[in-house]
C-alpha cells in the first residue's frame, strides 16, 4: 500500500517548505508534497491524497476554477490557507467546499490542529482568525488585494495585467485607489505595509 500525501499547493515557496518541515515531525504517515500551481500537481501528482493544502491567491488563477478542477480529481478534503482573508474569500472558499479556510499568520500548533481534523474526517468549527491587518478593514475589493499582493511579489503593473487579465492602465488607476486607502505614497511603502501587518 503506498503512502498516501499531504499536497501543499502554494506558489510561497518559503511558505509551503516551511509548512512541509512542521508537518513532517508531527505527521509520520503521511508524505508531504509541495507544488507552486494546480496544475502543477494535477500533472505531477502520482499518489493517493489524503489532504489538499491550497493557497487561495495563486498568481494567475482564479480561486474558484482552481477549486473546481481540482474537485474533479480528488475527493480528499480541502483545506484553504489565505495571507490575507477576507469575509468574501473565506465565503467563497466554503462555498466551494474547503472544509476550512485559515489565515498563514494562525499559529503552528492551531494550524496543525486543524490538519489532524481534516485528516480524520472531523467536521471544523468556524476558524477565527485573529491575523493583525483584515485587509477588507480598509475597503479593498478582492481584485485590489490580489493587486497588492502581487505588487509585493514584485510584478511591474504590465506583468499584474499580463496576470489578472486588463490592462496596465487599470492596474494604474486601481493601486492609485489602493494607495490612498492604506494611506501610502506608492510601491515601496505598500510592500513595507503589507510586511508590517504580517500579511505576507
Amino acid at each position: 500500500n503506498s503512502m498516501s500525501a499531504i499536497a501543499i499547493i502554494d506558489d510561497h515557496q518559503l511558505f509551503a517548505s516551511g509548512l512541509a518541515s512542521l508537518f513532517k515531525d508531527l505527521i509520520g504517515d503521511y508524505q508531504l508534497d509541495c507544488y507552486t500551481s494546480a496544475r502543477d500537481f494535477l500533472e505531477k501528482n502520482r499518489k493517493q491524497v489524503a489532504l489538499i493544502i491550497l493557497d487561495f491567491y495563486l498568481p494567475g488563477s482564479y480561486f474558484v476554477e482552481t477549486f473546481a478542477e481540482l474537485k474533479q480529481h480528488y475527493s480528499c478534503p480541502f483545506l484553504v490557507v489565505s495571507a490575507s482573508p477576507s469575509p468574501s474569500d473565506r465565503i467563497e472558499a466554503q462555498r466551494a467546499g474547503a472544509i476550512a479556510f485559515v489565515s498563514k499568520n494562525m499559529s503552528p500548533e492551531e494550524l496543525l490542529n486543524i490538519v489532524n481534523l481534516a485528516l480524520a474526517g472531523e467536521c471544523i468549527s468556524e476558524v477565527k482568525d485573529n491575523s493583525s491587518l483584515n485587509l477588507a478593514d480598509f475597503d479593498l475589493t478582492r481584485r485590489q488585494v490580489e493587486i497588492l499582493l502581487l505588487v509585493s511579489k514584485g510584478c511591474s503593473n504590465k506583468e499584474i495585467a499580463n496576470l489578472i487579465g486588463v490592462s496596465p492602465e487599470t492596474v494604474k488607476s486601481h493601486l492609485k485607489t489602493i494607495y490612498r486607502r492604506i494611506n501610502v505614497e506608492g510601491r515601496i511603502e505598500a510592500v513595507e505595509f503589507i510586511r508590517q501587518h504580517g500579511v505576507i
